[in-house]
């Protein structure tokens, strides 16, 4: 009788707990008119935060939900040009999940700098963004090339890695 009402128990939390969960999932738009990216902007970059702070084998599935929205968002907007260089592509190889955090934060900066032009600044937005997920070592394959990233990052030395590393300049944001 204990193990029933101990498994009752357990069940229910498990029910409230993934019940409380899909409510805190969020609404994504609809992304179809230049309209409606304006609109979610602020959804946007809140997305960007939870992708980069919640560990990669957590919540998977909005961490998937998550990444379709900010590829669609990216890859429609009017306003916001995301650089991808070879090298950030070689970065990823083998850590693609970190791609989709690269992107988003790259895309986020310029969200919140309309003014800015340069790329620097939201290359550097998306690395390090990387590197701080990298660095947590959850879900992430160590590779020499990610640890040169972190070790730049953490020596503030981005900006050299960037001009060394990063060839392509793309000016519209």
């Amino acid at each position: 009788m204990k193990s029933i009402l101990t498994a009752t128990v357990v069940l229910l939390l498990s029910l409230h707990s993934f019940f409380v969960h899909a409510q805190d999932r969020p609404e994504f738009p609809e992304l179809e008119v230049k309209e409606d990216y304006a609109k979610s902007e602020a959804l946007f970059q809140q997305v960007t935060t939870w992708l980069t702070e919640t560990d990669l084998d957590k919540q998977e599935a909005l961490r998937m939900e998550s990444n379709v929205f900010i590829l669609k968002w990216i890859t429609g907007s009017p306003t916001v040009t995301v650089g991808i260089d070879e090298h950030i592509v070689r970065l990823v190889d083998k850590n693609s999940q970190l791609l989709a955090i690269f992107m988003a934060n790259y895309a986020s900066f310029c969200i919140s700098n309309k003014e800015n032009k340069s790329t620097l600044d939201p290359n550097k937005a998306g690395l390090l963004a990387m590197v701080k997920v990298y660095k947590k070592g959850i879900g992430i394959q160590k590779t020499k090339a990610l640890d040169k990233l972190a070790t730049a990052a953490d020596k503030n030395e981005l900006d050299d890695y960037i001009a060394k590393n990063l060839k392509s300049e793309v000016t519209k944001h």
